[in-house]
């Protein structure tokens, strides 16, 4: 099976996982939105937020390292499994007692303190999950990350929509939480000892040493990374309250049915491209320029059919009180071409040893990011986090492909080559749609989908048919 048939494999388990998952979970976000009220809501998505956050934190890179390290054969499997549990295990429990001390602080009310509470166990739990998903990734073993994802989910939904059914509040459904994190990962851990590795603890302390500087710019890289994924909810809680979390986090369950594409693509791509890289980097080369201008392609189509249905589907949906959350779905959205293709090429990078650079692009990107919560949050509200997300995104995107071209990137795939289609179909596109106003929404879509189509064959014809044509 050719590399490229392999990670459309791998990927189509995660994928149809994730589609599962996404699907299955949007009925209960909606669900808990209309039940919990925008505060409350609010609460809930503020505290998975939080729990995201301190989860990134105790990874520092771990994920990513420990896959690459794998495939390289650098460590004996079964010390490395049980290096990586163990740190995994040491820095959720320091984050969490840290947190606690903070929470005790600020001693907030009834309620948040005993969903935060919860959020701090859940991100204990979550070690077990986050140090086999390393190991299933260096293994290739994508069918069973799919199936535990979808067991953990499951969980999840059931005891989430019995909660909220019997009319419990958001401390019940934080609990529907923390059981479904928990009963997966010691699931998945079973799985792990009995057909993957078991857990060696009897590892020495230089190897711990060697993993620690092994994992700095991945971990410079995951904080960097964290900043810029959740600071927006953040800054809303503290500057804006409760409510406008719920009314972002109702437009950003929306919009997380598609951001975990790239992710699902980049972990499918590590294993099999740091191998190729490995024996052949002009290969590794061209392998991971096809994946990385194939996202951007995808993307365009998608953010454009979203951006249209974002309206319909929010008012259909959701209680007149996330009536603000349209125009942030709808601004979140074009973030998403950047973002895929920085996902990508975070893998070209990391394969190419050149992930401490890339560490450098999101460490600006995360300045960048904080900058803009702080001065047009506090002015625009929701739709203020939403084009800082945009904004940041987009220059993060045009940081990493520098590198690319600069470090890695052949010259037969120039700036042209790779955004030449896809400048051109976006363009098209917009120009269908709004000729399209005024015969209605299905002709718009029609419309400018069938334009982007004309830009892409006529495109891959020119690539494929013209002979000696330069795109450099």
């Amino acid at each position: 099976m050719t590399g490229r048939l392999r990670v459309l494999k791998h990927s189509s388990y995660l994928i149809v996982a994730r589609i599962f998952a996404r699907l299955a979970s949007l009925p209960f976000f909606i669900y808990a939105a209309r039940e919990l009220g925008p505060a409350l809501f609010g609460i809930f998505m503020f505290v998975v937020a939080t729990v995201e956050i301190l989860n990134s934190l105790s990874n520092l890179g771990i994920q990513r390292y420990g896959a690459r390290a794998m495939v390289r054969e650098e460590f004996e499997v079964r010390r490395l499994a049980g290096i990586l549990l163990t740190m995994r295990l040491v820095f959720a429990f320091v984050l969490a007692g840290c947190s606690l001390a903070l929470l005790l602080y600020i001693s907030p009310e009834s309620t948040k303190m005993q969903v935060v509470l919860l959020g701090l166990v859940a991100v204990i739990m979550s070690s077990m999950i986050q140090t086999t998903e390393t190991l299933f990734t260096g293994t290739e073993r994508f069918g069973a990350s799919a199936a535990f994802q979808v067991l953990g989910r499951v969980i999840y939904l059931a005891i989430g929509f019995m909660v909220l059914g019997m009319g419990l509040s958001v401390v019940a459904v934080m609990w529907a939480f923390v059981i479904s994190i928990t009963v997966e990962g010691l699931l998945r851990v079973i799985y792990t000892v009995r057909v993957v590795t078991p857990f060696s603890f009897r590892f020495r302390r230089e190897e711990v040493v060697r993993v620690l500087r092994g994992i700095m710019p991945f971990a410079l890289t995951a904080i960097a990374t964290l900043v810029y994924y959740r600071a927006d909810t953040m800054f809303l809680e503290f500057i804006k309250g409760d409510v406008a979390v719920g009314i972002y986090g109702a437009a950003y369950s929306f919009y997380s049915f598609v951001i975990w594409v790239p992710i699902v693509l980049s972990r499918t791509l590590l294993p099999g491209l740091t191998s190729r890289y490995e024996h052949d980097p002009a290969s590794g080369e061209r392998n991971g320029w096809f994946w990385y201008r194939l996202v951007g392609l995808v993307s365009v189509p998608v953010i454009f059919t979203g951006t249209i249905l974002a309206g319909p589907v929010i008012r259909k949906l959701m209680p007149l009180a996330y009536i603000d959350s349209i125009a942030a779905l709808e601004i979140l959205l074009w973030s998403m071409p950047s973002l895929m293709m920085v996902s990508v090429g975070f893998i070209i990078l990391t394969v190419a040893d050149l992930e401490m650079k890339g560490a450098h692009t999101t460490i600006a990107t995360a300045v960048i990011i904080v900058i803009l919560d702080l001065v047009l949050i506090p002015r625009y509200g929701v739709t203020g986090a939403a084009a800082a997300m945009v904004v940041s995104t987009v220059i993060w995107g045009v940081q990493v492909h520098w590198l690319l071209h600069r470090y890695v990137l052949s010259a037969e795939h120039g700036v042209l080559r790779t955004f030449g289609i896809i400048i051109g179909g976006f363009l098209a596109m917009a120009a269908a749609t709004i000729a399209a106003l005024p015969f209605g929404l299905p002709v718009m879509l029609v419309a400018g989908m069938a334009a982007y189509m004309a830009v892409f064959l006529i495109g891959w014809f020119i690539e494929t048919r013209v002979k000696g044509l330069s795109f450099t």
